[in-house]
């Protein structure tokens, strides 16, 4: 099969590779789509600390039941549409019997820790496939694995009807926790970006855009008197400075990215306006399901975070066009 393999650090190559086949009780899935994650450009760089080469990258995709190992049941036929949950964990410690098999010590996600996506055929098991409409767009199938990112965030901050929501950073992830935050009630939500092409989508979209490159506290505290829970998901150690500052007394701040350096807060305003604070880090497999659900049921846009399809032949383009913020978002490999 053809597939795109990470040979090491700046090195993509599309290459023939051996044809999976489905063990006992998995799914063979053709793929279709795959899309490009942030972390997908770390590996590809050679900064991600897990990720060991040869590797076929990705976990965002979508695509058709190719073959039903021995074991899975009637729910799923060959032709089907499906996307997959692409994480594992142990399934047997504390965390994992708890529900929290996201904070295992084993948790590994498929395109980092093992094969992923970036290939014709990808295998795993029946428990993590889940059946799409064939009526979907296909290729919006392949926005649903961030989308859980941006669920799971939401769900992490408890936002509440009526509440507003200020999001930093209106990349991918942003726009989808944006859209997932209106999708569970918020009354009016805030996009602070300083890409004037990400700040045009977010208003298109219907949300109240800040410009990061002015004052955005004052701008968002001047409508709301701050807001009740607030989403970073820039990463950036200049947007972190006014993450307390957003929030209204009693607030939450929620960290959806991962920031390279350590980032500043001011402990005492938190301290003093008691404010929470929440960790954020991957998903839950409730959380992929309500992605789902959220997209079948059209309370969210997944069609607009895409801006480019590139074919596998030309792979290497699609990762240079993700770094390129000035004019896109999420960049999909067209893989069958």
């Amino acid at each position: 099969m053809r597939s795109l393999v990470w040979q090491g650090p700046n090195q993509l190559v599309v290459q023939d590779s051996p044809k999976p086949r489905p063990q006992p009780g998995e799914v063979l899935i053709k793929v279709a789509y795959t899309g490009i994650c942030g972390s997908d450009i770390t590996i590809y760089r050679g900064f991600h600390q897990r990720a060991t080469p040869p590797l076929i990258t990705g976990h965002e995709f979508v695509g058709h039941v190719a073959e039903l190992g021995s074991g899975v049941d009637d729910r799923l036929q060959v032709g089907d549409v499906v996307t997959a949950e692409p994480t594992f964990s142990c399934g047997t410690c504390k965390y994992c019997r708890s529900n929290l098999s996201n904070l295992c010590a084993k948790v590994g996600v498929r395109g980092v820790d093992g094969p992923g996506a970036f290939a014709e055929y990808f295998t795993t098991k029946q428990e993590k496939v889940y059946k799409l409409p064939p009526d979907l767009p296909l290729r919006e199938g392949a926005v649903i694995e961030p989308l859980a990112v941006g669920v799971h965030a939401v769900n992490k901050g408890k936002v509440a009807v009526d509440e507003d929501v200020a999001v930093v950073g209106a990349g991918p992830i942003g726009i989808l926790t944006a859209q997932a935050a209106r999708a569970r009630g918020a009354r009016r939500v805030f996009v602070i970006e300083v890409k004037p092409n990400r700040l045009k989508l977010a208003e298109k979209l219907g949300f109240i855009p800040i410009d990061g490159m002015k004052d955005p506290v004052e701008a968002v505290r001047s409508m709301s008197g701050g807001v009740d829970v607030v989403f970073d998901a820039a990463g950036a150690l200049a947007s972190a400075r006014y993450l307390v500052p957003l929030a209204k007394k009693g607030g939450r701040l929620v960290v959806v990215s991962i920031f390279k350096d350590e980032p500043p807060l001011d402990l005492r305003t938190m301290a003093y306006s008691e404010l929470s604070l929440c960790g954020c880090f991957i998903y839950l497999p409730q959380d992929f399901h309500q992605a789902v659900e959220l997209l079948i049921s059209g309370k969210v846009d997944v069609a607009s975070v895409i801006s480019h399809e590139v074919p596998l032949e030309d792979a290497i383009r699609g990762f240079e066009l993700m770094e390129k913020a000035d004019d896109s978002m999420k960049v999909l490999i067209k893989v069958g």
